[in-house]
């Protein structure tokens, strides 16, 4: 109940911002939101503003398009501040306050590695969010080899256990994030590593994939982590459907090779008490 009226709270901010900036008494920030800085609310734009950043939603300004909408490349004429503008389809446009949620639960989103929410819009009929932009596009387009693989499965594992990729163990010796995960998975399930807001706010066999994933991108052997093609199918999934109760692992391994090595398949699965030894050296 408390989760529910803090999310009500938040929910009720961004309509008041947007109401305000509507009347004219809202200002614009003008420099670019320092990473630093930590949380920020995100701020209203208008359709108006958008529109003049991307030269009204010329074609040489796309950079991308898919189910949900495009983006466009876009400088702000108040800042010069450079943006990626997504104009969401009208034909599948939320409610107002669908569409508040969403940029609501996008601004809480705060890691070095993720894009940053500046803004959105909510003008009559046009539903926009606004991104920083980034030059060198996105992850997905750079995740070609299973080197990239690995260092996804690093980023993943910060997300999800809330710990730094490199940290000083209890003998104040260096250590990384994956040595530290297959310590814990000795004696814990790895649903025990996530971070405990995760466990309490999320469910768990969703949490399990996604733990499941991440771990199986840092595997030692470059052929036991999963294709690119997998990596992105288990993350739709796990952006659209609800996970059916079926544990990761099954899908993750590689006919006989995984259940005779005692490789991820074996090791992950979040219905063993205990767990192996991650890796026989």
């Amino acid at each position: 109940m408390g989760l529910g009226r803090w999310f009500s709270r938040k929910l009720k901010e961004l309509q008041l911002r947007k109401e305000r900036e509507a009347e004219g008494t809202s200002r614009s920030a003008t420099t670019s939101p320092s990473r630093s800085s930590g949380h920020h609310q995100p701020r209203p734009f208008t359709f108006r503003e958008l529109a003049a950043a991307t030269n009204d939603f010329k074609q040489q300004f796309l950079i991308g398009a898919g189910g949900f909408g495009s983006v466009y490349k876009g400088r702000s004429r108040k800042n010069g501040l450079l943006m990626a503008i997504k104009q969401l389809n009208r034909q599948g446009l939320q409610g107002q306050q669908e569409f508040l949620v969403e940029v609501l639960m996008l601004s809480l989103l705060q890691h070095p590695n993720i894009i940053r929410m500046y803004g959105y819009c909510d003008d009559g009929v046009q539903r926009l969010i606004v991104y920083e932009y980034m030059p060198m596009g996105s992850l997905e387009d750079h995740l070609y080899v299973k080197s990239d693989i690995y260092s996804f499965g690093v980023l993943l594992l910060e997300l999800l256990t809330g710990r730094e990729a490199m940290d000083i163990d209890p003998n104040q010796r260096e250590e990384s994030i994956v040595e530290w995960v297959r310590k814990k998975l000795r004696f814990c399930t790895i649903l025990d590593i996530a971070d405990r807001k995760l466990r309490e706010n999320f469910k768990l066999p969703d949490l399990s994939k996604a733990m499941t994933l991440a771990f199986s991108c840092v595997q030692d052997d470059p052929d036991s982590r999963p294709s690119t093609g997998t990596l992105l199918q288990t993350m739709e999934s796990l952006a659209s459907d609800p996970v059916g109760g079926a544990p990761l692992w099954r899908s993750l391994r590689r006919g006989s090779d995984a259940s005779s090595s005692g490789g991820a398949g074996e090791l992950l699965n979040p219905n063993t008490s205990r767990r192996q030894r991650p890796y026989s050296r």
